[in-house]
């Protein structure tokens, strides 16, 4: 890098300062000119082939160093001199020579053509200068030859190498996108297969759907259907619950009536007790009379007394005794009905256990399918999702997304059918045996309340009776007293027989309740009997219906599971068929791509073969510049004295523009060669970009 800079410093002084030496004076012609574009063309066409950018920067910059030397004036000199000066000009043209060949400046035919032109314009005015400088002309053309056919045949190496070079990158374009659409072709058939699995299996899952929508559709008429059954049932159940609460209350009307007969009876005797009581008070004066007479007969009296209390006693002792039965008797016909309700209530529960653990076996079987069902497809969508990751990373989540979604939907639904049909068939079983439950506790209470209230009516009534009897007798009693002895054996039949009626009427009445509740508790019973075979019909329609229902959903399992296995039968297929067709592909690919790997190498190893050579060859070339820097520097100041003191007199302002021009043409081709050089890099960036790499340089 010193020698580098050292050489632009004194590159620089000599643009600057410095002119040619008084040899070029002498010596200098157009034809040497030509001689030098030659070998600027060859140089150029090597180093733009093969140099890369740093180097071709390098000499970019000796190469306008050495092209802004302004060339030295054609002046005409004497023999004596020119024989002095010879050496010294064929040293300097060889080191002029061997700087341009070192440097290798970039240049053109074009150039060449314009500057032969302008030489051959200027040979016309300079022909007595090129008699005296044949011979030395003939020794600088020969050796111009000898650098152009080296020169020509670079070029030819350098075109084959990149018409090679060209022609493996069109190979490998070629199999890049033979490859390319290969690789296309295969993943559009993958993707057409993909398209025709996904459509099969959509339309068997809007299939699913659709069957699975008409059953519960179908549940749901049925329920409905009857849940109107029920309702149609309950209606005539209340229907006959009010015939019988209007036929109590026509009972109900008519003991009303019977009281109010009672209660004016009671008026009537109460008037006829005052009667008597007035009799009474007109009695007892004569009773007073005959106190004496009622001690003899009062003891008899009093025994009679006893005695007809004692029997009353003893009906009463009975008529507890028969009420306390009554009591018993429908004490146990209460237990039986809670033990009928018991009963039912355990039918019920047994039923409806049975019917939850069918739900239950029912749900068990379902969810196992779901789960075989789901595992299948976890399985399939595992495998598409493989392969669906190997073709299409983007699409994976989108479509991943939407079988989630699908299967969560339907997931959903069908627990949500489930649930409502569940609590739909729990609903309405618990609300039939609330309805029963109230409707039967509400029957015995309203049967319990009418017994209880015509069993006391009517012992109200007999007590009434009784007691206004006795009073009859009281009085019967009191104003017969002289009849008594003859009367007294009339009065123990008539209270015997009075007596027997009640006893007679008191048993009529406790069979007719017998008999009502006797038909009241087989009413009951029988409608317990048919709400309870209705019950167990029902659910054994249910039952047979969810088995038909299961059987179904098993043969529809069972054909959905044929058609999954078929379907893992041909994508097991279509697996085997993809995965030798990427086998082939891949060797193929594999084949191919190690050809062009070891011609890409080859051709490497060659193209960094001839850039070593020449990068040796440039480093030799910046050496010695490097050394006849220095030594023309010395040359160059002396040369400068000398040509500044004759340039005045030996060129003429024809010379001088000529020489303008070619300098200007020149600095053009400079420029031209800057443009040339940034092609170069873009062609290696594009190199680069495309192998992923430089051109290696093995040392």
């Amino acid at each position: 890098m010193t020698s580098l800079l050292v050489g632009d410093q004194e590159e620089s002084l000599f643009l600057l300062h410095e002119q040619p030496p008084a040899i070029l004076q002498q010596s200098e012609s157009l034809d040497g000119i030509k001689s030098i574009q030659h070998l600027l063309s060859a140089s150029s066409s090597l180093t733009s082939t093969t140099l890369p950018n740093q180097q071709q920067q390098q000499l970019h910059r000796f190469a306008t160093s050495s092209h802004d030397i302004i060339p030295p004036p054609v002046r005409f000199s004497t023999n004596q001199k020119r024989h002095s000066t010879t050496n010294e000009i064929d040293s300097f043209v060889r080191q002029f020579e061997r700087r341009l060949d070192e440097h290798r400046l970039h240049s053109q035919k074009e150039y060449d053509r314009k500057i032969q032109q302008m030489i051959d314009t200027k040979n016309n005015e300079v022909d007595t200068l090129k008699h005296r400088y044949e011979s030395k002309l003939r020794e600088l053309e020969e050796t111009n030859r000898q650098l152009e056919i080296q020169s020509g045949q670079i070029q030819e190496e350098n075109k084959r190498l990149k018409i090679e070079i060209e022609h493996g990158k069109q190979q490998n374009r070629l199999d890049q996108k033979s490859t390319q659409q290969h690789l296309k072709e295969s993943e559009s058939d993958a993707e057409r297969k993909i398209h025709e699995l996904k459509t099969l299996h959509e339309n068997e899952k809007q299939e699913m759907k659709r069957s699975h929508s008409r059953i519960y559709q179908d549940l749901l008429d049925e329920t409905n259907q009857r849940l109107k059954k029920m309702e149609n049932e309950y209606k005539f159940q209340q229907t006959t619950n009010q015939s019988t609460i209007e036929e109590m209350e026509k009972r109900l009307v008519d003991l009303r009536s019977n009281i109010e007969h009672l209660q004016q009876v009671k008026q009537k005797l109460d008037e006829d007790k005052i009667q008597l009581i007035k009799n009474n008070e007109k009695l007892q004066l004569q009773v007073q009379d005959l106190i004496n007479k009622q001690r003899h007969i009062d003891r008899d009296h009093v025994d009679k007394n006893q005695r007809y209390e004692n029997e009353l006693k003893s009906v009463r002792v009975r008529c507890e005794s028969s009420i306390d039965l009554l009591k018993k008797e429908n004490d146990i016909i209460k237990t039986k009905s809670t033990k009928t309700i018991d009963d039912l209530e355990k039918k019920l529960l047994t039923i409806t256990e049975q019917f939850h653990t069918i739900e239950k076996l029912y749900e068990k079987k379902f969810r196992e399918q779901q789960e075989i069902y789901q595992r299948n497809l976890k399985q399939c969508e595992n495998e598409y999702e493989n392969k669906i990751q190997l073709l299409k990373e983007e699409n994976h989540e989108q479509l991943e997304n939407e079988l989630k979604r699908q299967k969560d939907q339907i997931q959903i639904n069908l627990e949500n059918h489930i649930q409502e049909i569940h609590d739909k068939s729990q609903e309405n079983e618990q609300h039939l045996i609330k309805k029963f439950k109230i409707e039967y506790e509400q029957l015995l209470k309203q049967n319990e309340e009418l017994l209880r209230e015509n069993f006391n009516k009517e012992i109200d009534e007999i007590k009434r009776k009784y007691e206004h009897n006795l009073e009859r007798k009281d009085e019967k009693m009191k104003n017969e007293l002289q009849d008594i002895n003859k009367l007294s054996v009339e009065i123990k039949l008539k209270h015997e027989n009075e007596k027997q009626q009640l006893i007679n009427e008191y048993d009529e009445f406790i069979r007719k309740l017998e008999k009502q509740n006797a038909q009241k508790t087989d009413e009951n019973e029988k409608r317990i009997e048919i709400i309870v075979s209705k019950t167990q019909e029902q659910l054994r329609t249910i039952e047979n219906e969810f088995e038909i229902r299961h059987q179904k959903q098993q043969s529809i399992i069972n054909d959905q599971q044929k058609i999954i296995e078929k379907i893992e039968g041909e994508k097991n297929h279509a697996k085997i068929l993809y995965d030798k067709q990427n086998r082939i592909l891949n060797e193929q690919y594999s084949y191919e791509k190690n050809d062009m790997k070891s011609q890409f190498d080859f051709y490497i190893k060659k193209f960094d073969k001839d850039f070593n050579a020449l990068k040796s060859k440039n480093d030799q070339l910046e050496r010695k510049i490097v050394s006849l820097t220095e030594q023309h520097k010395r040359e160059m100041m002396e040369c400068r004295l000398t040509h500044e003191k004759n340039i005045k007199d030996l060129v003429s302002n024809d010379v001088q523009l000529d020489l303008e021009n070619t300098i200007y043409s020149l600095k053009q081709q400079v420029v031209y060669l800057q443009q040339r050089i940034a092609l170069l890099q873009k062609e290696l960036e594009q190199y680069i970009q495309v192998y992923g790499h430089r051109p290696t340089s093995h040392s």
